[in-house]
């Protein structure tokens, strides 16, 4: 029964490891989405085109197209910095419940402890996880609207001009 309890100590270690991975992931990928919209803001403050809601049928559209696009990138950013903002990770139990595997009456017993212990920490983790990844997905949606909704308005602006 130990060699189990060994192997199943092994895996539910590598699971909340793996987990760690995933989290470090996230904030890599929240990171560069970032940056994404930084580089583009920048690039269409440097190219704006004057958004007037006045003329004709074509520039009132580009001008709202181009507005909705900013708007987009920033709700965009807005999510990305959401999904980066860490409400509360799992920890470790507390150290009266720690001591409580060495002081149990089998090696067994001690083993099961602990593997339930990296257990609650990897379905911790991986709720937050997963929610942000939900968020980050989201983001990447906004940004890809935004990007194209700003870009469709600023070349129609600029068509126009």
């Amino acid at each position: 029964m130990a060699d189990k309890l060994d192997v199943f100590l092994s895996i539910c270690s590598d699971a909340l490891r793996s987990e760690e991975e995933v989290k470090n992931r996230l904030s890599g990928g929240a990171e560069k989405y970032m940056a994404a919209i930084g580089l583009l803001v920048g690039f269409h403050l440097v190219e704006h085109q004057e958004l007037t809601f006045s003329g004709g049928a074509v520039h009132i559209a580009c001008t709202v197209a181009a507005a909705l696009g900013w708007l987009l990138l920033f709700a965009a950013l807005a999510l990305v910095l959401w999904g980066m903002r860490v409400r509360e990770y799992p920890t470790y139990p507390e150290s009266s419940e720690m001591k409580r595997m060495v002081a149990s009456a089998t090696d067994d017993a001690a083993k099961l402890l602990a593997a339930n212990v990296y257990l609650d920490l990897r379905d911790g983790i991986l709720a937050v996880n997963e929610k942000r990844a939900s968020i980050i997905r989201c983001a990447g949606m906004f940004l890809l609207a935004g990007f194209l909704m700003s870009i469709v308005g600023q070349l129609g602006l600029g068509i126009k001009s």
